[in-house]
């Protein structure tokens, strides 16, 4: 008895091929993050420090900080 192979098979085959090929791509690009965030002013520096240390460590990640000012109970 001979096996008969849909033609579906190898269009899977190559969509999941191609499906690899951009993945694979995109790991390598460069990512940037942007981090929101609320601030009184008073902690800025120490997170630009932090920032510093985990792009140097994740070179391939660009992390952009928008602080936003507010003051204590009021938004």
């Amino acid at each position: 008895m001979k096996l008969r192979y849909s033609p579906v098979v190898p269009f899977m085959l190559r969509l999941v091929a191609a499906s690899l090929l951009l993945a694979a791509s995109s790991v390598s690009a460069a990512t940037t993050i942007r981090w929101l965030t609320l601030s009184d002013g008073s902690w800025p520096d120490s997170v630009k420090k932090v920032i510093a240390a985990f792009e140097a460590e994740n070179p391939n990640i660009k992390v952009e900080l928008d602080t936003y000012p507010f003051r204590a109970n009021r938004f």
